[in-house]
């Protein structure tokens, strides 16, 4: 009997840290997320400076797709023109706007950021 009772205590035990794994997991892969968004917003905002105005749309359409390769159903917008650029990334789910008003960092976000 003591030994059904401590296994069954066991079991209690290694089911809670069975899902604290699984919490830091989702935590850094959505860390994860977020750095590869700020690296993708960085590229892009230096091919802009780069080009001005000039071959803007197709450049954006290069970082899409390299957005959707490395970011869960990754998009990005990039809105104004030279040197004023909005520029905002989201991944993840399909719900969010065409705008990020607000950061949001998680298995799907949106990050936003306003160069001038």
């Amino acid at each position: 009997m003591e030994i059904l009772i401590s296994l069954f205590i066991l079991s209690f035990v290694l089911a809670g840290m069975n899902a604290m794994q699984i919490v830091a997991y989702r935590k850094t892969q959505a860390v994860y997320y977020a750095d590869v968004a700020i690296q993708q917003m960085d590229s892009i905002w230096q091919k802009l400076q780069i080009l001005k105005n000039t071959n803007i749309q197709t450049t954006v359409t290069t970082w899409n797709d390299l957005n959707q390769q490395v970011l869960p159903n990754g998009r990005g917008t990039v809105r104004g023109s030279y040197p004023l650029y909005d520029i905002a990334i989201f991944w993840g789910d399909n719900h969010f706007p065409l705008t990020c008003r607000k950061n949001k960092i998680g298995l799907s976000g949106c990050l936003t950021l306003a160069h001038g």
